[in-house]
């Protein structure tokens, strides 16, 4: 029995091969191109979010006296908040025997 190969043949092997490990390359960097930005995403829409809340607060309370906290970087991380209050109270109490 005698096998012939021929050349073209080989040509197009390499050729779906080089097309196959192509895909496989592309799709892993792209995965993990998605995942790191992915991550990315999540810690800044958590900034976002602390920095929209604080922003709402100083606006639902115009009279607060409000001063921020700030991290090494100088990027605000939180809000200190002065209060004040007046306590007055009165009792009473009758008792019959």
């Amino acid at each position: 029995m005698h096998v012939t190969i021929d050349c073209n043949d080989i040509g197009l092997m390499n050729s779906i091969i080089s097309v196959l490990i192509g895909i496989a390359a592309t799709w892993v960097f792209a995965w993990l191109y998605y995942k790191k930005a992915g991550q990315e995403l999540k810690e800044e829409s958590a900034k976002l979010r602390k920095a929209t809340n604080l922003i709402l607060y100083c606006h639902t309370n115009p009279d607060a006296k409000v001063g921020a906290i700030l991290d090494t970087e100088g990027n605000i991380t939180g809000l200190t908040v002065n209060m004040k209050a007046n306590i007055s109270g009165s009792s009473s109490l009758k008792a019959e025997l």
